[in-house]
């Protein structure tokens, strides 16, 4: 029995990790929280070149999302790329969510500058 307690805790932590990424979403800000310093890069991949790097602590604000991957500006400097999502700590969900709750099709208001043009 212990096993099964075993086995159905582990499922348990996994739905949790990730049903929290599942939330995450564009407008989402975000902190680095994973490493003194890391890559802000040119694609969704370790293989792409690196644009710039992001302190620790820094927050950035997520344009989109590709797997594990973070398409993001970051607050301080305004630069845009891409970043590790497991780098990454959410510190405020997007009021988007919020705003966008019962009206059917999520749509991004025409206010919005999220391109993912901008950041590919």
């Amino acid at each position: 029995m212990s096993a099964v307690y075993g086995a159905s805790t582990v499922a348990a932590l996994i739905a949790t990790a990730l049903s929290s990424a599942a939330l995450a979403a564009p407008g989402d800000i975000h902190r680095v929280t994973g490493a003194d310093v890391v890559n802000l890069r040119a694609g969704p991949s370790d293989e792409s070149n690196i644009r710039g790097s992001v302190q620790a602590g820094d927050e950035v604000i997520e344009l989109t999302r590709d797997g594990n991957w973070v398409g993001a500006r970051v607050l301080p400097t305004g630069e845009e790329g891409w970043i590790y999502g497991g780098l990454l700590e959410r510190v405020a969900a997007s009021g988007l969510r919020l705003a966008m709750r019962g009206r059917g099709a999520a749509v991004m208001p025409a206010s919005c500058s999220c391109r993912r043009a901008s950041i590919a």
